[in-house]
């Protein structure tokens, strides 16, 4: 919000988001963008419900790519760390590691699932539970690169050696 407000006060003159909320809506139920914002660009996430300009991936073909990689490599225990549901790109990230694991004749292990923030603390959590298994995955698949280290820093803090024994 407080950089929205830069903007707003012409000490910048634009923004462009990472995240999915737009930094200068104060209403919930706006439905158009004012013509009075400074410019804005989304990145990497689509709202959806208001019309601004956005620059995206295809973040199922990107996920399907990545867990494709690690099934090439022989994984087939792999577990999955993403960022909360509530981000479109955390969805299709989801989706897209799902249906290369269906396409490989696999099934997710819901108990190798986990969704929250995207941040180091929440990988390396995340890690640590899904490490603690009894049978641990061979591999973990990251939504995000600050998921990933967080992941890798748990791994490290086990002993585990990356990728001889685990694949991130």
């Amino acid at each position: 919000q407080s950089y929205g407000d830069l903007a707003l006060r012409r000490q910048a003159d634009g923004i462009i988001s990472l995240g999915m909320h737009i930094p200068f809506v104060h209403r919930k139920n706006r439905k158009s963008a004012d013509p009075k914002w400074p410019p804005l660009v989304m990145v990497c996430e689509y709202l959806g419900t208001i019309p601004v300009p956005s620059v995206t991936i295809d973040n199922r073909r990107a996920a399907y790519d990545a867990t494709r990689h690690l099934l090439d490599l022989g994984h087939r225990d792999i577990a999955y760390i993403g960022g909360a549901n509530d981000f479109s790109l955390s969805r299709e990230r989801l989706k897209g590691f799902k249906s290369a694991l269906s396409r490989a004749g696999l099934k997710a292990d819901e108990s190798r699932l986990f969704s929250g923030d995207f941040t180091p603390g929440f990988g390396l959590d995340a890690a640590r539970s899904i490490l603690g298994q009894k049978n641990r995955p061979t591999a973990i698949f990251c939504a995000s690169d600050e998921l990933a280290m967080g992941a890798m820093s748990a791994a490290h803090g086990l002993g585990l050696s990356i990728p001889r024994d685990l694949s991130v």
